[in-house]
């Protein structure tokens, strides 16, 4: 954990020092200084407690904001980066909910979730959360979903992505993966980067945790990768939320201009009925972990529907004649990422079908029929 070197002087509540009044009222010693001669004790606590106070919340802002320790080493290079650090961390991250830009990572907070839960089993699929996929393996899976929650008790906005109610038998192992396009990761070709994300468990005892991190060998394209990084195992207690930062001085990516995988393996073993959250995944450029970026949950979602999106639609027509036909536009508002895979559900008609679909939209047409409203997915998940 970082430090903070530069330490409060006289901060006791029985302190020997002056009362701001009659420290006010030293006007001359304020203009000019001490004289040559013996000082009064109290009035030299009072000197160096204000400058004590300034420098020890200043430094403490430093560490809060920097990730890093405020050194007294007698040199000022690294406390004035430091700093520079500090103030453009604080100027961007806010409270819950402001905007920012630091984490290249989608959904992070783990608070939009447009789809179905899916039951957990050995093949990579996405979960509830958007962005994100998991799976089991090195035994068999029973039982176990991966779910959303919304009342989690591991990061600030209580959502998560759990693995809920995991039954494994043998040497098992959960996985959860996120996967970063090329016209993103092209951004940190040839950068350190920093990954941090909260985890939690109930097994009961200490479980290894342990990232990965990969490139695909072609653009959005992880059917073929190889491995960028590999952190130390690290165990992560049962029942405590833990920040879980496998390269905390960052991770040199090298040219990942085709893409970005991020998985974390949870070496739990053969466990019944146990779950597991993530929250608050973040990838940021630098050396430095610094305190997750909050963005509202608007921009959020506006974020995942690039990648999938549910929407609905609806219209009535009665054939009154030999034919009738008719195309209803439906467009995303968001483009997506690539030309989606569409999904309709509901809707009727001898010649139902989607058309003309592009990032921006599709046409469902219908003919010699009475239409009627439904729903629709579009996929353009990596």
């Amino acid at each position: 954990m970082p430090s903070n070197d530069f330490l409060l002087f006289a901060g006791g509540s029985g302190a020997n020092v002056l009362s701001q009044a009659d420290y006010a009222a030293l006007t001359s010693i304020l203009s000019n200084g001490f004289s040559s001669g013996v000082a009064q004790s109290a009035q030299v606590n009072k000197v160096l407690r204000q400058s004590s106070i300034m420098s020890a919340v200043l430094a403490q802002f430093i560490v809060a904001n920097s990730g890093a320790s405020a050194v007294d080493d007698g040199t000022t290079a690294t406390l004035l980066q430091n700093l520079l650090t500090a103030v453009s961390v604080a100027a961007r991250t806010g409270s819950v909910g402001s905007p920012a830009s630091r984490n290249r990572l989608v959904n992070g907070g783990a608070q939009i979730a447009q789809a179905a839960a899916p039951n957990l089993s050995t093949a990579a699929q996405f979960t509830q959360v958007d962005m994100v996929s998991a799976w089991a393996s090195g035994g068999a899976i029973t039982a176990g979903t991966a779910v959303q929650d919304t009342a989690a008790s591991v990061g600030r906005t209580g959502c998560a992505l759990r693995l809920s109610g995991v039954t494994l038998t043998g040497a098992g192992q959960l996985s959860w993966r996120y996967r970063v396009e090329a016209a993103d990761a092209v951004k940190l070709k040839n950068q350190t980067a920093a990954f941090q994300i909260k985890v939690l468990h109930d097994v009961g005892s200490s479980v290894n945790y342990t990232a990965i991190i990969r490139k695909p060998t072609a653009t959005d394209n992880f059917t073929s990768t190889s491995v960028i990084g590999t952190s130390a195992a690290v165990a992560v207690p049962s029942g405590a939320g833990q920040l879980f930062t496998p390269w905390p001085t960052g991770l040199a990516l090298g040219d990942c201009s085709y893409g970005l995988e991020i998985e974390i393996q949870v070496a739990c073993g053969a466990v019944t009925a146990k779950n597991f959250w993530f929250t608050e995944w973040q990838l940021e450029e630098g050396t430095t972990i610094t305190p997750f970026e909050f963005r509202n949950v608007q921009d959020e979602r506006v974020r995942c529907q690039r990648y999938f999106r549910i929407g609905q639609f609806g219209v009535s027509l009665t054939n009154t004649g030999t034919t009738s036909q008719f195309a209803i536009s439906n467009e995303f508002g968001t483009p997506m990422r690539v030309t989606p895979t569409v999904t309709r559900t509901g809707g009727s008609g001898t010649s139902s079908s989607e058309t003309a679909i592009s990032p921006n939209g599709f046409v469902w047409s219908n003919s010699n029929s009475i239409a009627v409203g439904g729903s629709y997915t579009a996929d353009a998940r990596l």
